[in-house]
């Protein structure tokens, strides 16, 4: 039986790992990291709470979910 093996191309695979490490680091600053600030996140519940008041709504891919 004769397989073919993938090709490998290096820069895909460095670029990868790269990206891999930063989003990595990120999510460890996850729970320290406060963002724009208090204010910030307040205004945007305020403003998202104003426009879902009568609406059902479903998150996806929105992190930690906690703003709506």
């Amino acid at each position: 039986m004769n397989t073919i093996q993938p090709t490998v191309d290096p820069a895909f695979s460095e670029y990868q790992s790269t990206r891999i490490a930063h989003w990595d680091e990120m999510a460890r600053k996850k729970d320290s990291w406060r963002g724009m600030g208090r204010w910030y996140h307040r205004r945007l519940a305020e403003i998202y709470r104003f426009h879902t008041s009568s609406m059902s709504v479903l998150e996806l891919g929105c992190g930690s979910g906690k703003l709506l």
